[in-house]
């Protein structure tokens, strides 16, 4: 989904930013991605570094999605 919205929000298309938020809520979505599970026991730091970087993106990602779809900024 990220992939097929990336080239309409580059294009100031509002359906990227609409796709995009679409990502977000509800069970399974991209709200849920844990990523690097591999280190969880063995390198638990990396582990909580990786998903705090990955939490951190997902605001931002969600936020400008939001301020795009709510005509805020472009």
């Amino acid at each position: 989904m990220l992939e097929r919205a990336l080239p309409k929000v580059n294009a100031h298309e509002l359906a990227g930013a609409t796709l995009i938020l679409g990502c977000f809520g509800g069970m399974d979505t991209f709200s849920d991605l844990i990523i690097g599970k591999r280190y969880e026991n063995g390198e638990p730091l990396k582990y909580q570094n990786l998903n705090a970087r990955l939490m951190h993106l997902r605001t931002r990602t969600f936020e400008a999605a939001r301020r795009i779809a709510a005509r805020q900024v472009w």
